[in-house]
């Protein structure tokens, strides 16, 4: 077998159990995504194959959906907006990808609305 294919196999129970355990308890999209996000498709689809409906559908929600949701404002939008670059960017956009995710917001202006209120 391929390198990459041996270490996906070698990670394959330790993630089963990770997503296993933890997918059903996010209650929100956003939940969901940050923990999936650190896996890649094809241990995920492996994952999903070893798993109930439950769980199989989320995965299959995440791969469909929620990983094709984009920040409507990134970095150079908070720049503009005036705030200085630092490890607090991170969390701002952490924020905004995670409001369209869970259906907060829809547009820039929103996003832009949300920033500003979780910052003041």
């Amino acid at each position: 077998l391929p390198q990459a294919s041996v270490e996906r196999l070698g990670a394959l129970q330790s993630a089963e159990t990770t997503i296993g355990e933890q997918l059903p308890a996010c209650d929100r999209p956003s939940q969901g995504y940050q923990l999936l996000q650190s896996y890649d498709l094809a241990l995920l689809v492996l994952v999903s194959l070893r798993q109930g409906q439950e769980v199989r559908d989320r995965i299959w929600r995440y791969l469909t959906h929620w990983s094709q949701v984009s920040t409507p404002i990134n970095g150079n939008d908070l720049k503009k907006l005036g705030y200085r670059p630092g490890p607090a960017y991170r969390d701002m956009l952490g924020a905004v990808l995670a409001a369209p995710l869970d259906g907060e917001v829809s547009s820039q202006e929103e996003a832009i609305a949300l920033i500003q209120q979780k910052i003041s």
